[in-house]
């Protein structure tokens, strides 16, 4: 991260948190991280009405939707690899993505769409996402997605991921296939597999996936775990396609926020020192979700 970037954060994300951790300054952050006193409010289980402005805000944002800002921007192909770009908040990444021919595909005559026929066409691969800034680690399970779609009159997604599989069953390298499509072919099926993967980062960032973060148990050193979100396995239908959705190893998709504290890491000490302030609160659900917007909230400034 430039020194730009890190400047705009600290006007913006730790002020944010300023009300609640009075006592970190911007210096101390760049050590290993303290241990903070719990803010005004929070020891000794006082009511809501002694949290400070700050958390009631947090605690009432009923309308968010998604616990982080995670999108698949669009899946391009180059060189014959489809490859995946996004964002986390306003970091960028890419990852590869793999197709292939689903062992239990039953395709229909090559080149033929069957009227209203199901067919088990495709696995998609999607590779494990690792980001880290200045100490705030998100990291994603790899992510399969097994694909049956409805071919017919009118499903254009559908017809043309059932022929990529007929001509995988037939013997044909994908990177072939891709490359023999016409624009409008290839334009339909990025397209599409750019929705099917935001619409499992939407179920698998909204709240029902939260789970319980492990905080430093099993924990690298100087490592925290502060939120851990966990799908499935799981059937979805998204784009009118029935997508049967895994870690690839029949278990859960996961994703993994760790706050990792040393010197230079600015958010994974500020995350840290949070994390250790709520440890004693008595309603873990809201120190949970304390940590939950503040995260979200630091990666959508960055």
């Amino acid at each position: 991260m430039n020194l730009s970037l890190t400047s705009r954060f600290s006007a913006q994300a730790i002020s944010t948190s300023r009300s609640l951790i009075e006592s970190l300054e911007g210096r101390e952050l760049l050590s290993v991280a303290p241990t903070l006193p719990f803010p005004p409010g929070l020891a000794h289980g006082h009511g809501a009405d002694h949290i400070p402005g700050f958390v009631q805000f947090l605690d009432h944002r009923n309308d968010v939707k998604s616990t982080l800002p995670i999108t698949i921007t669009g899946v391009n192909l180059q060189d014959g690899q489809l490859t995946a770009s996004g964002k986390i908040g306003g970091q960028s990444f890419t990852t590869p993505i793999t197709l292939s021919l689903d062992s239990a595909a039953t395709p229909t005559a090559a080149g033929v769409a069957s009227p209203a026929a199901t067919t088990q066409v495709l696995n998609l691969h999607l590779g494990p996402i690792n980001l880290n800034v200045l100490g705030l680690q998100v990291k994603t399970s790899p992510i399969c997605l097994d694909i049956s779609a409805q071919s017919g009159p009118g499903n254009l997604l559908g017809n043309l991921l059932t022929n990529v599989a007929n001509l995988l069953n037939g013997g044909t390298p994908i990177g072939t296939i891709l490359g023999g499509l016409t624009n409008q072919q290839l334009s339909t099926l990025l397209t599409g597999l750019t929705g099917l993967l935001n619409g499992v980062f939407g179920q698998l960032t909204a709240p029902a996936s939260l789970g319980t973060a492990t905080g430093t148990v099993g924990a690298a050193a100087n490592t925290t775990n502060i939120l851990h979100l966990s799908l499935g396995p799981v059937d979805l239908n998204l784009l009118g396609l029935r997508v049967h959705a895994d870690n690839c190893n029949n278990g859960p998709i996961t994703v993994d926020v760790n706050a990792v504290s040393g010197p230079g890491n600015l958010l994974g000490n500020l995350l840290t020192g949070l994390s250790n302030s709520l440890n004693g609160l008595n309603n873990q659900t809201l120190a949970q979700r304390i940590l939950t917007d503040t995260i979200r909230d630091i990666l959508a400034g960055l």
